[in-house]
């Protein structure tokens, strides 16, 4: 069953664990009636309809397509909504899932093979802006690496004497989420898509990728992040994503094999230097691939070119020389080193299924002058300025911050926080 559910903003959320105060009913039909409501309530703000009560025109709208369904007051927050709620027996879920994949694999010239890991990131960038709207996929291995997401600081997050030292290249992605390192043992999964709906693109990639390791014999599944575990063990593989103006990118890290020494000693930052407060990732604990199937690395690349794509294209040497002038962007200090934080006061903590969040603010007298949003969430939006302006000339008390959160909803631009958890982790802190 995938049950609707409605968030304290009075809008509809798919298959999404229901908050304190919520209740989710439904019908057990599914069909095109069904999916046809599906798109009105998720369309329309549900206050919206509550407070037109089922006019004649609502009425009209639903018996016109001939909607035999229930319509239940519940009870979200403070606020009483009228709303149908409808179980769809993963219909909505299964066409994404469908339309997704098989993918169009994309193959580069043996030139491209062995390359850092920002060419890839480049040519995720490349392939979104310029080719024609399709689903692509292509897969990648690069030598030992970390990549940071992209609101993390690297020091704080990073022993980058020790990266140095080995000779573990430093890279820095667009997608949010935290630090992973990456080596020959990994395999790097890049997925592009044209516009539309992030989350169920990130849902749907990783089911499909789940589904493929499940065939092989792994016994793995979806966790809450949407990263893949073993059954009783560790994850196996981690997924970002971002959004373009027209397009999507979800990447993913699956670890085969990994030297645990360089993983441990690039991701374990010098407590003696963080002299000041700042966000360390969440170390999960993993589990390798090569402990459950009887395939090497590199045939287990190839199953997943077949398993998830059904069609190609190639690149050509100009489109390489494209990608190389993108990847030039990636190494320049200012963005690799200079994502710094600076505060008067701040406030941080983890949320279960959305990560770690911490507000830096920097305080003119008692107002604030500037918010920066560090941590390894996953943006829905641009997340700096609408938390900039929706803070920023506000008296910095936790009257005022209360009062912020429940007028501009800044929370919505991050997944899976909600106003209860940001509002709690706000006046908890601001009042210590």
């Amino acid at each position: 069953m995938l049950p609707l559910g409605i968030d304290e903003f009075g809008w509809v959320k798919l298959g999404k664990a229901v908050k304190s105060g919520e209740r989710i009913v439904g019908i057990g039909k599914t069909g095109f009636q069904e999916v046809v409501v599906y798109f009105l309530v998720r369309y329309l703000n549900i206050n919206m309809l509550h407070n037109m009560r089922m006019t004649f025109v609502t009425y009209f709208i639903l018996v016109k397509f001939g909607l035999s369904i229930g319509f239940r007051y519940i009870w979200v927050g403070n606020h009483k909504i009228n709303s149908t709620l409808i179980s769809m027996n993963n219909f909505f879920s299964n066409h994404i899932k469908n339309k997704v994949f098989p993918a169009c694999f994309v193959e580069m010239p043996s030139s491209a093979e062995g390359k850092r890991a920002a060419f890839y990131l480049a040519a995720e960038e490349y392939l979104a802006r310029t080719f024609p709207e399709d689903n692509y996929l292509f897969t990648w291995q690069v030598s030992p690496t970390v990549v940071m997401g992209r609101n993390q600081v690297a020091h704080l997050e990073l022993d980058l004497d020790f990266c140095r030292a080995e000779g573990i290249d430093i890279i820095r992605r667009k997608s949010g989420g935290g630090s992973i390192y990456a080596d020959k043992g990994n395999i790097m999964v890049s997925v592009i898509t044209g516009k539309g709906a992030v989350e169920p693109l990130f849902e749907s990639y990783a089911e499909n990728v789940a589904d493929c390791l499940c065939r092989l014999g792994a016994n793995v599944k979806v966790s809450g992040r949407n990263d893949i575990v073993l059954e009783g063990g560790g994850k196996i593989c981690g997924n970002a994503f971002y959004h373009l103006k027209d397009s999507n990118i979800v990447h993913g890290t699956m670890l085969y094999d990994t030297n645990y020494r360089l993983m441990s000693g690039a991701l374990t930052p010098d407590k003696a230097k963080m002299k000041s407060k700042g966000v360390t990732s969440v170390k999960s604990r993993i589990s390798l691939l090569k402990d459950e199937l009887n395939i090497e690395v590199l045939e287990l690349r190839e199953v997943l070119r077949r398993q998830l794509t059904d069609r190609s294209i190639r690149l050509t040497e100009d489109d390489i020389q494209y990608i190389k002038a993108i990847e030039a962007d990636y190494y320049t200090p200012s963005y690799l080193f200079g994502n710094s934080v600076r505060e008067d006061a701040i406030i941080q903590g983890h949320v279960d299924g959305c990560g770690t969040i911490s507000l830096h603010f920097e305080l003119k007298g008692s107002c604030i002058d500037r918010i920066e949003v560090k941590g390894d969430y996953f943006a829905l939006g641009d997340v700096q300025q609408i938390f900039q302006d929706a803070f920023v000339n506000k008296e910095f008390t936790a009257e005022t911050l209360m009062d912020v959160l429940h007028d501009r909803h800044p929370e919505t631009s991050i997944r899976g926080l909600s106003l209860e958890e940001l509002s709690k982790l706000i006046s908890e802190q601001c009042r210590e």
